[in-house]
């Protein structure tokens, strides 16, 4: 059964066209099941809609939080940047730029991926983005520490002094966890979307397949009424 992410909104269009059709049939489709009638079917109808409708919501908010979290990660690039210089340049400093230097080495060579995505819960291999962020902020914190750990270490430009740089810091590990919680949003509004659909006797798929068998009981196989809804994917 396909499930693309282009196809549930062709499955939704499919249940409400056999839902307008057997709403015009004559004589009245009369269904013996009550949830294969129009009015309950439209209910179902609705629950996917509404499934849809939070899929699509929760991955905007996830990709609104990866592109904040990618403007993050560049500040404190260029934070890393300047703090090299800084250790470089100034001589109480300069003890510890080789190791300032091997950190933000680090921090400026990596690679995040080209596309954020969430954390496909049904693969086990680890998400190579979420490893990325988690790793990034590893080093960040490392960053800090290690810059906490030079005597007196200050900077002339204030938005590069420790207290400012903690605050760096803090707010990309706060967006890291944001993220994480963003994800697993995703993750759960896919599997109910994924349940309302194809759940067994109470999904979409088998109810569409069971009011189409009730239109063939009612009208028979070779009627008209029947064959205005045989056509229609399940």
């Amino acid at each position: 059964m396909a499930n693309a992410e282009t196809t549930f909104a062709d499955r939704l269009g499919r249940g409400n066209l056999l839902k307008s059709i057997c709403e015009a049939l004559d004589p009245a489709f009369a269904p013996a099941d009550a949830e294969n009638t129009p009015a309950v079917f439209q209910v179902l109808l609705d629950s996917c809609q509404t499934k849809n409708t939070a899929v699509e919501n929760a991955r905007t908010l996830y990709s609104t939080g990866a592109v904040e979290r990618r403007v993050l990660v560049k500040n404190f690039k260029t934070i890393s940047g300047r703090t090299l210089t800084n250790c470089e340049s100034v001589k109480a400093y300069k003890p510890f730029a080789k190791t300032v230097r091997q950190v933000v080495r680090r921090i400026s060579n990596y690679k995040l991926p080209k596309k954020d995505k969430p954390q496909d819960p049904n693969k086990k291999k680890r998400n190579r983005g979420t490893q990325s962020y988690a790793e990034l902020e590893n080093l960040f914190r490392l960053l800090f520490d290690t810059l906490t750990g030079i005597p007196g270490y200050t900077h002339t430009e204030p938005t590069l002094q420790l207290p400012q740089i903690e605050i760096a810091f803090n707010d990309y590990k706060a967006k890291n966890t944001a993220m994480t919680a963003k994800e697993a949003a995703v993750n759960l509004r896919v599997k109910e979307r994924f349940d309302v659909y194809n759940n067994k006797e109470t999904g979409l798929r088998d109810r569409m397949k069971e009011i189409k068998k009730a239109v063939r009981n009612q009208y028979g196989t070779h009627s008209t009424q029947y064959l205005s809804v045989s056509g229609i994917k399940l």
